[in-house]
């Protein structure tokens, strides 16, 4: 019903869907993010459901300080690939960088920025 309302949207070029990238806030802060590929990332996905799962099963505390450790690998490697602006580095020290540990001690800063990078590559 009223399919002459609907406004075609005019096709992109493979590059320009590929560079695309979307600016968002997060705790006030605002990153620029690119698109990344949410298979790549699936076994951290079982990671985290692995995780919660301690929460019911109360595991061992070596469980959890394996598992707490596999997910904050998982979400560095989300964050690294995907984040554009500001420059982010593996190492403290690195020059007009942000260590990203500094974003994966902050607990609110680091699942925000997560949850809007997974949301927006899963984007069609």
């Amino acid at each position: 019903m009223f399919q002459f309302l609907k406004r075609k949207k005019k096709p992109k070029s493979l590059g320009a869907y590929l560079r695309e990238t979307k600016q968002i806030i997060v705790n006030d802060v605002l990153f620029e993010i690119k698109r990344v590929n949410v298979v790549s990332f699936l076994e951290g996905y079982s990671v985290l459901t692995s995780n919660y799962a301690l929460l019911d099963d109360k595991r061992k505390k070596e469980d959890t300080a394996k598992l707490t450790k596999q997910l904050n690998t998982y979400y560095r490697d989300v964050i690294m690939a995907s984040v554009t602006r500001p420059k982010l580095s593996f190492k403290p020290d690195v020059d007009g960088t942000h260590h990203i540990d500094l974003i994966l001690s902050d607990a609110s800063l680091r699942d925000g920025l997560v949850t809007e990078i997974l949301a927006f590559s899963k984007k069609k």
